[in-house]
């Protein structure tokens, strides 16, 4: 499965790419040479991104260039170029932190070790917990984010399809 490197324009593009399940970093400094972005992306493994007008001839062919906009399009055109796929079914085990790239660690209602864990945690309303017994947590001590499959999934499921088409 493709890494990406993406620059601090993609920010979205980056959130969905990882919901994909692809290891996805972004470059935090847009004022950085696009050399140093490229030499970066090689040295890590990662396909560079950027959204960037101003590319220089002898880098243009070190990068994929997506232009701003919707993400729809933005996916899309990363499908259509051969870097990613665009299932039809997307499994929350399988995704990766939207906010910090981090894996994510299932968690169920059912085991009496994750229910203090689900239900103390700031993301998971006591709503929720009436309809919902898997959730998945971000590995990363530092984020620790929640997610499930709520009333949202619809929209991401409507989004991913229409990139397919």
């Amino acid at each position: 499965m493709n890494k990406f490197l993406l620059d601090s324009h993609l920010g979205k593009l980056a959130r969905w790419l990882r919901m994909l399940g692809y290891d996805t970093v972004m470059k935090d400094n847009p004022q950085d040479p696009l050399g140093e972005f490229v030499w970066q992306a090689r040295m890590s493994g990662r396909i560079p991104v950027t959204a960037r007008k101003q590319i220089p001839r002898d880098l243009r062919s070190d990068l994929v260039i997506i232009p701003q906009g919707p993400v729809v399009k933005q996916l899309r055109e990363l499908k259509e170029r051969g870097f990613i796929d665009i299932p039809q079914k997307i499994e929350l085990s399988q995704t990766r932190c939207s906010l910090c790239n981090a894996s994510l660690m299932l968690l169920a209602m059912s085991n009496p070790q994750h229910v203090k864990i689900i239900s103390t945690h700031p993301d998971v309303k006591k709503g929720t917990l009436k309809f919902q017994s898997v959730f998945y947590s971000c590995t990363n001590p530092d984020c620790g984010k929640m997610y499930w499959e709520g009333i949202h999934w619809e929209r991401i499921k409507h989004t991913l399809r229409k990139a397919r088409e």
